[in-house]
């Protein structure tokens, strides 16, 4: 996952700096790791390597797994077209139940849409909904989240909540059982509706000095029902927890 991500990146970065009247307002380079519980069954913690790519320009950014284009750009609002890289999969090789073997894998995608932000006194609202741009799912996503920041000086948190969304074709693709699959795993056939999974999360970022800044961040999402209702899926949640270390130029 870590390849296609930096690639991307990359990519995007030397675009950006390539927009006429951009200026570098700020570029970050680091390295950490990553490990997220899966919902499906039987099915490892996914451990992966976290380069880190950030960019802020008057016109551009990077800010993790996402890259877009800046629209409107105020002190208070951004409208951005954005591309991402979406980690979601799943490999029936790597599950140790015998029926979830026996089912089809389910690809990581690039999703690409419209993003919002609104900042305002009392924290930072933002909605985003994008679509499978590889057309593994031919599905919807968005996301409603709100984000504030405590200040302590050289140590900020930020704590965050919100939800995920996606319609009947993405959830069903990831989670669904086709009338083939069923047959041949045994499993029940199952089509999903679209579903709403609320999240929490926490991030803590420490300034060891004018250019270095470690973080550590967690998030807890609650599955919608669409999602636990599936054959392949054994947890109500799923926990997700990186860390690493950042230089800013």
């Amino acid at each position: 996952m870590a390849i296609p991500r930096t690639l991307l990146s990359c990519l995007l970065a030397f675009v950006s700096l390539l927009v006429p009247g951009s200026a570098l307002a700020e570029f970050s380079l680091g390295a950490g790791a990553s490990v997220e519980t899966s919902p499906y069954k039987n099915y490892p913690a996914q451990w992966m390597p976290l380069p880190i790519v950030s960019y802020e320009g008057d016109y551009a950014y990077i800010r993790g797994m996402s890259a877009g284009i800046k629209a409107v750009d105020l002190e208070f609002l951004e409208v951005s077209a954005y591309a991402a890289y979406n980690n979601m999969s799943f490999q029936h090789h790597e599950s140790s139940d015998q029926q979830l073997r026996l089912l089809k894998d389910r690809d990581a995608s690039i999703i690409g849409g419209i993003g919002t932000r609104l900042k305002t006194p009392a924290g930072m609202f933002h909605l985003a909904a994008a679509v499978d741009l590889m057309n593994n799912s031919n599905g919807l996503t968005g996301e409603a989240g709100y984000v504030y920041s405590f200040d302590f000086g050289t140590v900020e948190l930020l704590p965050a909540a919100g939800v995920h969304w996606s319609n009947a074709n993405y959830t069903t693709y990831y989670y669904g059982v086709s009338s083939k699959e069923a047959q041949t795993s045994g499993l029940d056939s199952y089509k999903a509706k679209q579903s709403f999974s609320p999240y929490i999360g926490l991030t803590l970022n420490v300034t060891l000095n004018e250019n270095w800044e470690i973080f550590l961040q967690g998030e807890v999402t609650q599955l919608d029902r669409q999602i636990k209702d599936s054959p392949m899926v054994g947890s109500s949640r799923t926990n997700a927890a990186s860390t690493g270390i950042v230089f800013t130029f």
